[in-house]
């Protein structure tokens, strides 16, 4: 049984004021379509606004003692939630929980993640508003992403003294967000790794130096992945957040008839993962991880279809290798669970703690996680931000009480799209 204090930002006869609202949460399952209806229903009325969604993943019954007092409304609405142990906020960055609009347990997820990455949250916490900027800059979501990631700070912070945490509506952005990618519109189940592949595909356009109306051809043939890179920056892609998430893979074609090979290059923002159910080609019993499949994904395939080989002047039966030969700071793993059928691969994963890829060193720090089936479900979090024990991000629930048998069984069983940083020498413990 949980306490807590909402705090909601309005305007009262010209004047700022806040709603404490003495809440007792009962807390059950999550999807409850009944209570989401009569959480969407308050949220409506509370906002005005249609695009705010519905109601989050719990089932709440709520005894409510309305006060006001005089606030800074820019702070946006915040909720007080006592924590075991208040001294793991005091490091950078201040995490606070975030409200479940209704079925958004998708954006929460994502949104904890990329706020956990420690360069893209400084760089956002620091961007300026685009009337502030020389050439008009920033782009809509990229501000309203900075603005959620400040509030989420300030909040955070003001959190800090009560020994507390807080719980805001992300609701500015959300609506934003729905704006620009209507398809996230209705209150629906929406995968994560769509909506974080759309959300740094936006913001890195609003950002990219290299603007779509000027992209020139790439009519040049680079000779090495070096100058392939060099021409990619030039050409295509050059913004903050690609000099962040983006690696360089090359891919090797070989022909079988007279072992000529052909070289070309390409940028990635995710590693695309394919998983195997355990009953299939009889390997259920046979331990995977990330490790492996990364070693899989850069396996010779055999292809199917002859290819067109330069030096034979034919096609001929040819085998492909993707390897990577430019490393990102953030490397982002996908673990593609979902297949086109729509059906669900739930094969236990273990997900290791290191990676080494070409010249870096990978530590891994959050990990979007997925608990039931591919028609219904619930996306969820751990986040581990430096010299702390992992955190686990549930809507508006945050748990430190995250002992390293429960992290390794979440990962293994739950694990979806995993969060790498590159570090130098030293690699941070699990605990």
């Amino acid at each position: 049984m949980v306490f807590e204090i909402e705090i909601t930002s309005c305007e009262y006869e010209g004047n700022s004021c806040v709603n404490l609202v003495n809440q007792q949460h009962n807390h059950k399952g999550r999807h409850d379509d009944d209570d989401d209806q009569q959480h969407e229903q308050r949220l409506r009325s509370e906002h005005n606004d249609d695009c705010s969604g519905g109601g989050g993943g719990n089932d709440v019954h709520h005894d409510e003692q309305i006060i006001k007092e005089e606030v800074d409304s820019s702070e946006g609405p915040m909720t007080v939630v006592p924590v075991s142990n208040p001294n793991i906020f005091y490091d950078e960055p201040k995490f606070v929980g975030l409200k479940n609009l209704g079925n958004t347990c998708y954006a929460n997820s994502t949104l904890q993640a990329l706020y956990g990455s420690n360069k893209l949250r400084q760089y956002l916490l620091n961007l300026q508003h685009p009337s502030t900027t020389a050439g008009g800059g920033g782009g809509r979501i990229q501000f309203k992403l900075s603005k959620l990631f400040q509030q989420m700070h300030q909040m955070g912070n003001k959190a800090l003294s009560t020994n507390r945490y807080a719980v805001i509506k992300p609701e500015e952005f959300i609506c934003e967000f729905r704006l620009i990618k209507p398809q996230f519109v209705r209150n629906e189940q929406h995968d994560a790794q769509e909506f974080l592949t759309i959300l740094l595909e936006c913001i890195h356009q609003e950002d990219n130096k290299i603007k779509k109306n000027k992209l020139a051809k790439l009519n040049v043939e680079p000779k090495n992945a070096q100058e392939a890179w060099q021409l990619h920056l030039e050409r295509v892609d050059n913004s903050f957040y690609s000099r962040l998430f983006v690696g360089q893979s090359e891919s090797v074609l070989e022909c079988f008839e007279c072992k000529h090979s052909s070289l070309s290059w390409s940028s990635f923002w995710q590693l695309n993962l394919h998983l195997k159910n355990d009953n299939e080609n009889g390997n259920g019993d046979r331990e995977l991880s990330i490790q492996q499949c990364i070693q899989e994904y850069m396996a010779w395939e055999i292809l199917n279809d002859a290819t067109f080989c330069e030096n034979c002047q034919r096609k001929q039966k040819s085998r492909k290798r993707l390897t990577i030969c430019r490393a990102p700071h953030y490397l982002i793993v996908h673990l593609k669970r979902f297949t086109h059928t729509g059906s669900k691969i739930t094969r236990k994963v273990t997900i290791n703690q290191t990676l080494e890829i070409c010249d870096k060193k990978y530590d891994i720090y959050s990990c979007i996680l997925h608990r039931g089936t591919e028609t219904t479900g619930h996306y969820f979090t751990l986040v581990r931000p430096y010299y702390h024990s992992w955190l686990l991000f549930d809507d508006e629930s945050i748990s430190n009480d995250t002992q390293k048998e429960w992290v390794e069984h979440w990962l293994q069983n739950y694990s979806y799209i995993c969060f790498y940083r590159a570090v130098a020498n030293k690699v941070i413990a699990w605990n």
